[in-house]
């Protein structure tokens, strides 16, 4: 029996971020079994705002499956700025 108002979304990629205080790291891996991705990005709103754009544009806005790793701070804040979606932070950021 299938129940399509809870399936799974249809990812586009997974993201794992170290979150940190001047800069955070981050591994992707796209869903269509592309290369494994890495790279940093800045603590600045506006530096996680380019790099959230670059990734939506990417992907066409589809939804990305976002692991983040925090210990305090407002990082969802940031990584949600501008974007509407899941606001549960077990679901994704899209």
């Amino acid at each position: 029996m299938s129940n399509e108002s809870s399936s799974e979304p249809q990812w586009a990629a997974y993201a794992a971020i170290d979150w940190a205080d001047r800069e955070h790291v981050w591994n992707m891996q796209p869903a269509e079994n592309g290369p494994c991705e890495s790279g940093k990005v800045e603590q600045t709103p506006e530096a996680i705002e380019i790099w959230a754009s670059q990734l939506a544009t990417r992907f066409n806005g589809r939804p990305i499956a976002v692991a983040l790793e925090q210990s305090r701070g407002p990082s969802l804040r940031h990584a949600r700025s501008g974007y509407s979606g899941p606001q549960n932070s077990d679901q994704a950021i899209s």
